[in-house]
């Protein structure tokens, strides 16, 4: 593989994992309302993580498995 080509399959295999996965995580953390607490040792703040990590998760995994699948990113 060519250096162009594993840049472009790591951009598109990363980018779109990871922004499926951020933008799961920083909707479920606003509504569980994480993002208004005022410190992190805060317990709302921790409420909002302990439920926006598993739904960012949740959420990028079957972008993940569909990219496996099709061969466009690889699974160490």
């Amino acid at each position: 593989m060519t250096l162009r080509r594993a840049l472009k399959t790591i951009w598109v295999g990363e980018v779109i994992s990871i922004a499926v996965m951020e933008l799961a995580m920083n909707v479920v953390d606003y509504y569980a309302g994480g993002m208004t607490a005022g410190s992190v040792f805060s317990l709302q703040f921790w409420f909002g993580m302990v439920v926006a990590l598993p739904a960012g998760f949740l959420a990028a995994l079957p972008v993940n498995y569909i990219m496996i699948k099709k061969n466009i990113k690889k699974c160490h």
